[in-house]
């Protein structure tokens, strides 16, 4: 009777560790049931289809990304269009040149589907003390989703580009 018992308790406390670790709720002791309320284990999608949603997705991705801000139209499926405008602040070409790949790399961990147009500019300090804009480029949402931009580098990025505009040094 003892080891029926100790059984029963070690396949019990087995069951309640295996479903509070999955996530099934929590147990309620005096009534000897699972809440009713099931907190699922899976990661919530976050759908880029808003200015605020692409903003929080790339600071999320990558801290070093200096975002200025994000401007998109979003009401069309498959016809989003977004710019985005990093900030350089005044390190130069490469830094500039470098916040495109790396927003190019945070995005193609995501589904751009819906898009038909991504705008990536760069800002940095100029010289009169005012922010001006150091590079404009264009990108298609299906390169940023193949596997070549996972490999973009600085030497190249401005050739992956549908347009690409950079001042002069």
């Amino acid at each position: 009777m003892k080891k029926t018992v100790k059984r029963i308790s070690f396949i019990f406390g087995s069951v309640l560790l295996i479903c509070s670790s999955l996530g099934f709720g929590s147990f309620n002791s005096s009534s000897h049931q699972i809440s009713s309320n099931v907190v699922y284990a899976a990661k919530k999608k976050t759908h880029l289809n808003s200015n605020k949603s692409i903003e929080k997705y790339l600071k999320k991705q990558n801290k070093s990304l200096k975002i200025l801000e994000v401007n998109g139209v979003y009401v069309e499926n498959g016809n989003y269009t977004t710019q985005i405008v990093l900030d350089a602040k005044d390190n130069g070409m490469n830094n500039a040149k470098n916040q495109v790949v790396m927003a190019i790399k945070a995005l193609n961990k995501k589904s751009l589907k819906e898009f038909s147009n991504i705008s990536i500019s760069v800002k940095a300090d100029m010289d009169d003390g005012n922010k001006g804009y150091v590079i404009k480029s264009d990108w298609n949402p299906d390169f940023i989703e193949s596997k070549k931009a996972k490999t973009i580098r600085l030497k190249t990025v401005n050739k992956q580009a549908e347009t690409w505009w950079q001042l002069n040094n």
